[in-house]
């Protein structure tokens, strides 16, 4: 049995939308984190080694925010705030007990953070010393101005 003009039409445009729909989710997680949305592996020249100054990261024209990238089935990347406090590298996580990255960094402290553009390969570590903290804070409210001794 044949089919209408009008059936096939309205399949050929299903199938079209259904492409174009996964297309756009394709794009959108290759090329993000973008905003809110997270993405999965960062792009960007990768560094060789470790960084054993982070105060480049103060710099707001230069590194408005860092992307973290963790590991899980796929790789999973946001948007993060990031600062330095004496040249140690320090991201900011307000509620991060049960945020997808933050889970999967406790199983995996193995990462990449990308600022300025390029991938920094990082090992994670949960910092909730006291002291620490408090520098950070200091550290956030002046801004780029957060050098040693802050």
């Amino acid at each position: 049995m044949l089919r209408s003009d009008g059936f096939a039409a309205k399949g050929i445009i299903a199938t079209l939308l259904a492409g174009g729909i996964i297309a756009a989710l394709t794009y959108y997680y290759l090329s993000c984190p973008c905003d809110r949305m997270p993405g999965s592996y960062l792009r960007g020249e990768v560094t060789p080694g470790p960084i054993s100054d982070w105060s480049f990261v103060n710099d707001r024209e230069a590194v408005p925010l860092c992307q973290i990238e963790v590991q899980r089935a796929l790789p999973h990347s946001v948007n993060i705030n990031c600062m330095s406090v004496e040249g140690r590298g320090y991201l900011s996580c307000a509620r991060c007990e049960g945020k997808t990255w933050s889970s999967a960094a406790l199983e995996n402290p193995a990462a990449r953070l990308r600022a300025a553009g390029r991938v920094h390969p990082v090992t994670l570590d949960s910092n909730t010393r006291q002291g620490d903290r408090r520098r950070r804070t200091r550290c956030r409210l002046a801004g780029a101005q957060c050098q040693t001794g802050a």
